[in-house]
Order: structure tokens, then C-alpha cells, then sequence
């Protein structure tokens, strides 16, 4: 799972909407019932902050085992040129770590956030000299709040900074509860009563539109209603747990050299537009930004041929080992090469959903090479991309794969490069060119499928094909052909990694 997800940005149109529609009727308003507050702050002073594990060594959900701080090996762009999304494979060493990982398994990485839109937060709530303070949080005596207590992932004792940083969802899309809250605390008339009209029983078709829709964050409110100045304590017991993103392993444990010890992840730089104060600006998604910020001093690109002196080396060297990751590995799915190396394989993962196919095949190859008696099925992959010369990730490999024979059959797709006649421009429409063999190769060569990629578009778009070319090659009715799928489904034989 190549997780992208993270919170989009309200456009310029929205921002604007939601500042400017201040109402001046006087109609009454059913808000939320006001939460009562339940936690303080004691300021203990600029002693030096206790080590503390991550996120108050909470859990996270699917994680096998405590999380790792992982050092960057490398990292390394795929894309290039105008119109492709930057994409970058960092390899991670995760020797002393418990972690013991197979092809298809993906690993949840503990992002930070931003720290420009953490201090401007700060900024707005004019506490930005205490931020590196220690504070300790606490439940407040004689709260009215039933079962109260410091949310688990909050240390008890730490800096502002490291909660806001390392801890909160900054970006989550405030509920109307949270905006209430937020309304008692602006000063400005009208500002408060827009607030109030957001998280109102009458304002709701206005919340699904300016807030849910636009994906509305804490500091987009705070910049939109200046007056808003929230104690931090009521920001702390209302924003949710900074969460972590899973990402497929994009390489097999059996690789050379460091196969075991050393794995590979690849994203893909999201950038969100957003208006600030009026003029245009880019944030990036909250873990993608947060990697490429961090690997950008030794990002490399794959047309790159320098000569590095021993000294650069050594300077390099110093870099990566102090960039750490943390990450883990989550529970294993179904997402699983077969047993039997002889079972025929159809892999489908465009653009970064190519990622845990690299691992199966650097898999098979390595196993072939170790026992060259052994029989490997057919494996076809279809992959499509934007253009051919510009963001084909592994290329290389790819072509050395097919070399090898490990990869039977390579269909390419390039939705954006001149086309010619009527070259497939996605890979559902390779899949519908070649649908006779597709659908020979499903039920008399018995191949399990496997598609990776985004469930809304991407995952949606190749199921429905499937359906339609095995509709169409077997001639039977579309319910059918659905049926079928979903038997193929419950053999194991249909697998998918999709997020959304």
C-alpha cells in the first residue's frame, strides 16, 4: 500500500468563501453543546526535555512490534521534466530491528509535521517564545468531562513543539464540535458568528461544503478568522492522533547485497494548493513533504554521473547517518507471492503501484538463481506511466527482468506521450487489447492477479475491465462475469492493495 494519504488543501475559491460570507441575519442558531474543558498546562521552564518514545510509545493499529528509527541509506529520484510528480525510492537500513519482511508486506511510517505551519499555529496563539518550554498536561481538577484523561499518544511531559510536531493531526478537518469551541474563543462579532453558523444544525449544508469538501484545517481557520484565539489546551483535547502512513516494501529480503537488512519504500511528492493571506502557495502532503524534506541534501537522480571527493563522501556519509525514520512493520495481508513459484502471476500497478511488484520480482529472481531447476511461472505486469522518457520508474529493472526471463510479458501504457494509432493510453485499455490471452491466462493457465494502486480510480477502473473482457471472451451475461471475479476473489486468486 503506497499511502498518499494525506489531508487536500481548501482551493483559493473556498478560502475566500469561507471568510467573506459572514451572515448579518438574526436567525437563531441550534449549535453543539459546548464540551466542557478537561486538561492544563504547568509550565516547568527550559530544563532539558526528558527522551521520550514516539508519540508517548502508543500503539498504532496493524503494527508488529515498537517502532524503529530506521537511517537512510539512500534516496534516489525516478522521475524527471515538466508535468510528472517527483517520485523518490529511499532505501532504509533496519539492522537491530526485529523487523523480518517478505514481498507484498508494507511498513507504517510516523510522520512530522510541517514545521512552517506549526509555527505559524503557534504564531496565532501567540505562544511562539514557550514552545521549547517544558510543560507538563494533565487532567484538570473538577473537570465536568466523565472519564477524563491525557489522550494516550501525549506524553505527559515535553515541549509544545513535540506535541504539535510529532503528535497532533494538524490538518485534520476540525469537527463542528471543535468549531464551536473555536467560536467562543473569537473576539471579532462577526467572525464568531460565521464560526457558529459553520457547526450549526442550520449551517450544515455550509459545513459539508466550506469545511468537510475544502478539507479546512486548523491553521486555514485561525489565518481565516484572526480574532480566533483558542487557550492551546482546548486545540490539544479536540485534535486527533497524528496517524502513520503505510507504504509497500519495494524490494525482496533475498536481494544483494543487505537484502535483510536493508529495505525500500517509494512516494510520491503531493503537492496541495492553498491561499495564504491572499497569495498563492504550496503545501505538500504531510508525509511525503516530510520525506522529501528530510532526504533532499542527498536525493540523487538517476541521470546523475558525479565524481564525489573523499571528502563530500564523508560529508555525505555524516548526513544519512543522522536521518532516521521511524517505522514498523504492519500485519500481514493476504498480499502474498504463492508458495507454489510455478503458479503464473498478472501483476497491474501503475505509476507508484509498481512498487511491491519490484519486490516479487527481485524475489523470483534471486530464488531462481539459487536453485536454477527450479520452474517459474509466467509473470506479465502491466504498468503505465505519463510519458516513457520521464517517470517509467524502474525502467532497468524492469527491462533486465524481461532480459532474465523472470518477466514473461511487459505491457506499457503512456497516457500522455503522443500516441500513435491506438496505443493503450491506460492500463485497462491494455488489459481490453489484449483480452483473449488475458482471459486464457487467467482460467487455463489458473494465474492469480494482482493489482496495487488507488481504490477510487485506478482500482475501481481495472475491476470493472476484468469483468468486461471475461465478459466478453467467455460470452455470458455481465452478472455473470461478476460472479466470477468475486469467486476468484475468495480463492486468493484477485488480490489487491488499493488505498484511498
Amino acid at each position: 500500500m503506497l499511502s498518499n494519504i494525506c489531508a487536500s488543501i481548501p482551493s483559493p475559491h473556498n478560502m475566500r468563501t469561507i471568510k467573506e460570507h459572514f451572515s448579518t441575519t438574526d436567525v437563531m442558531l441550534t449549535l453543539p453543546v459546548l464540551p466542557p474543558d478537561y486538561l492544563e498546562l504547568h509550565y516547568v521552564g527550559k530544563s532539558e526535555e526528558e527522551r521520550c518514545k514516539i508519540q508517548n510509545g502508543c500503539m498504532y493499529p496493524f503494527a508488529v512490534g515498537l517502532p524503529f528509527l530506521a537511517t537512510v541509506v539512500s534516496a534516489q529520484q525516478l522521475t524527471h521534466g515538466e508535468d510528472v510528480k517527483k517520485i523518490v525510492d529511499i532505501c532504509l537500513d533496519i539492522q537491530g530491528s526485529d523487523i523480518v519482511f517478505q514481498p507484498g508486506d508494507t511498513i507504517g511510517i510516523i510522520p512530522q509535521n510541517p514545521e512552517s505551519e506549526v509555527e505559524k499555529i503557534f504564531k496565532h496563539l501567540n505562544i511562539l517564545e514557550g514552545v521549547n518550554d517544558i510543560v507538563v498536561v494533565s487532567v484538570k481538577p473538577g473537570t465536568l468531562k466523565k472519564k477524563a484523561c491525557l489522550p494516550s499518544y501525549i506524553p505527559a511531559k515535553t515541549t509544545l513543539k513535540t506535541i504539535f510536531q510529532t503528535c497532533l493531526d494538524i490538518r485534520a478537518v476540525p469537527k463542528k464540535v471543535f468549531l464551536c469551541v473555536l467560536a467562543s474563543c473569537t473576539e471579532d462579532s462577526k467572525e464568531r458568528r460565521r464560526l457558529e453558523e459553520l457547526c450549526s444544525k442550520e449551517g450544515s449544508s455550509d459545513y459539508s461544503e466550506f469545511v468537510i469538501a475544502a478539507r479546512v484545517t486548523l491553521l486555514d481557520l485561525l489565518e481565516a478568522f484572526p480574532s480566533c484565539c483558542p487557550p492551546v489546551e482546548r486545540i490539544l483535547e479536540h485534535l486527533p492522533r497524528l496517524q502513520a502512513r503505510p507504504y509497500s516494501i519495494a524490494s525482496s529480503p533475498l536481494q544483494k547485497p543487505s537484502g535483510s537488512t536493508q529495505l525500500h519504500i517509494v512516494y510520491s511528492l503531493i503537492e496541495l494548493p492553498v491561499l495564504s493571506h491572499g497569495g498563492s502557495d504550496i503545501r505538500y502532503g504531510t508525509c511525503t513533504g516530510w520525506l522529501d524534506s528530510l532526504t533532499k541534501p542527498i536525493q540523487t537522480k538517476r541521470c546523475d554521473d558525479i565524481l564525489i571527493d573523499e571528502m563530500e563522501k564523508l560529508k555525505l556519509s555524516n548526513i544519512r547517518g543522522e536521518m532516521k525514520i521511524p517505522i514498523y512493520l504492519r500485519k500481514s495481508s493476504n498480499f502474498k507471492l504463492p508458495e507454489d513459484l510455478s503458479v503464473p502471476l498478472i501483476l497491474i500497478g501503475p505509476g507508484t503501484g509498481v512498487a511491491p511488484f519490484i519486490g516479487f520480482l527481485q524475489h523470483r529472481l534471486e530464488e531462481k538463481q539459487r536453485n536454477n531447476e527450479v520452474v517459474i511461472g509466467d509473470i506479465w505486469l502491466f504498468f503505465g506511466c505519463r510519458y516513457k522518457d520521464k517517470d517509467f520508474l524502474y525502467r532497468l529493472e524492469l527491462e533486465n527482468y524481461f532480459a532474465e526471463g523472470i518477466l514473461t510479458r511487459l505491457f506499457l501504457s503512456f497516457s500522455r506521450d503522443k500516441r500513435k494509432g491506438v496505443e493503450p493510453k491506460y492500463v485497462q485499455d491494455n488489459i481490453r487489447l489484449h483480452s483473449k490471452e488475458f482471459v486464457h491466462q487467467i482460467f487455463e493457465k489458473n494465474s492469480t492477479i494482482y493489482v496495487c494502486g488507488d481504490a477510487k480510480n485506478m482500482g475501481k477502473d481495472v475491476f470493472e475491465v476484468v469483468v468486461s473482457v471475461i465478459e466478453q471472451e467467455r460470452a455470458i451475461e455481465e452478472q455473470e462475469a461478476r460472479l466470477l471475479v468475486s469467486e476468484l476473489q475468495s480463492q486468493g486468486r484477485y488480490l489487491q492493495d488499493i488505498w484511498i
